[in-house]
């Protein structure tokens, strides 16, 4: 009976679930956001080379990383400051409830749909080459982003309107809170279904489609290539096509696994938070933020470890972020000739400028070296007084190979 009853006096904070939960928050959302930022960035910098950026899903790519950015810093940001500062920023004023709110609901639903529009791209890339030049160019990438965005944005602004600071039964404020019953329980009851459709079931479903397709194709591809002996199986060309048709579906293949892995726990979660807290107990409540904790983590690792994945399976992000840092690496070069007006030569930064220099530069030397050689060299003319030419037979001498001699004025015989 006392164990009981002091069971009943323990607070949902002295149990070691919601200890747990508080550690997940205070270890996990520092480390993600650091790994996030740095990773995010780094893609940012691949991407937006120049080899990079010919393609349009550089330009998908390029915009994920900025909107998990975004992700990082609107949503697990804000609980990193919860639990290290007890700071709440969405209750700093009824502004940063809705902002905060529609941006995390909106970053979050961006990034998935972004992965989808790069798939559809990669469909038609593959499906449809002969219609890639057209269909698949920056213009139409920008354009797809544009009305992506506009169309999340509009399904995420009931934030903007719906929450805020309520006013209880007996004159308590409640920060952040639904302003009115009927919009309570369409957050409660059919909004995360509605969640759930727009950021796991629906773009999952096509990502599965899409990539089966895919994958589909470039295998039936490769096997008519072979049987048509267009491509040998064990050539080097081979290997070179192999390379290029799988790089960008593995890489795709790998984002979307970790997008399902990650993301679907939290969307399952909140279909069923409704009824699953009705009701609990201290101990259940620590359980319930234990839970909440760790699909949350999931969530954002999903916003962190895109750079990983994209080295991890992406041939051409590894080969360019190499050559980035390999031009940071680079020894500048500096080759100390002096020409004959004591001018220094410097070399070129890189390799193909350097070798022009230095091809000029030998040519220099050569010429200031030959031309003084060929005039100390240079047999000293005969004068016209030592060389007796007999022209009484009437014709020009001519030397052992039939080519004609001529003497000193050119045309006539000196005596």
């Amino acid at each position: 009976m006392n164990t009981s009853n002091s069971s009943n006096v323990l607070s949902m904070n002295d149990y070691p679930e919601y200890k747990a939960s508080v550690l997940i928050w205070k270890i996990c959302s520092p480390v993600l956001i650091i790994i996030g930022t740095i990773g995010n960035l780094l893609s940012i910098l691949v991407l937006t080379q120049k080899n990079m950026r010919k393609s349009s899903v550089s330009i998908y790519l390029t915009v994920l990383s900025i909107v998990d950015i975004l992700v990082l810093y609107t949503g697990l940001l804000r609980q990193t400051i919860r639990y290290h500062l007890n700071l709440d920023i969405r209750e700093l004023s009824v502004l940063s409830c809705k902002i905060n709110t529609w941006l995390v609901y909106f970053t979050l639903d961006m990034s998935v749909w972004l992965l989808v529009a790069v798939t559809g791209e990669r469909i038609i890339s593959v499906w449809f080459p002969h219609r890639v030049r057209y269909a698949c160019t920056n213009v139409s990438s920008s354009i797809v982003i544009s009305i992506v965005g506009i169309i999340l944005l509009a399904v995420n602004s009931h934030f903007l309107y719906g929450i805020g600071d309520a006013i209880k039964e007996h004159g308590e404020v409640s920060k952040c809170e639904s302003l009115w019953e009927n919009y309570n329980n369409f957050v409660w009851h059919i909004w995360p279904w509605v969640d759930l459709c727009f950021f796991c079931l629906v773009p999952f479903t096509i990502l599965i489609i899409g990539n089966a397709s895919i994958i589909i194709k470039v295998c039936s591809s490769r096997k008519n290539l072979r049987r048509l002996n267009t491509l040998p199986a064990n050539t080097k060309r081979n290997e070179v096509y192999r390379k290029q048709t799988s790089s960008m579906t593995l890489m795709l293949l790998c984002l979307n696994m970790v997008f399902l892995t990650c993301t679907s726990p939290i969307s399952v979660y909140l279909v069923g938070e409704p009824y699953w807290t009705a009701d609990l107990s201290a101990h259940g409540e620590a359980q319930h933020a234990l839970i909440w904790a760790i699909v949350n983590i999931l969530m954002y690792t999903n916003n962190s470890i895109n750079f990983l994945l994209y080295c991890i399976s992406g041939t051409r992000f590894r080969e360019e972020l190499k050559n980035i840092f390999r031009k940071k690496n680079r020894i500048r070069p500096q080759v100390s000739l002096t020409n004959v007006n004591g001018a220094r030569q410097v070399g070129a930064t890189n390799t193909e400028d350097n070798n022009a220099i230095q091809k000029s530069q030998d040519k220099n030397i050569t010429d200031h070296l030959t031309v003084p050689n060929v005039i100390r060299l240079h047999v000293p003319i005969i004068t016209p007084k030592t060389l007796t030419v007999n022209c009484e037979s009437g014709r020009n001498p001519t030397d052992t190979s039939g080519e004609r001699k001529d003497n000193a004025s050119g045309n006539s015989c000196v005596q």
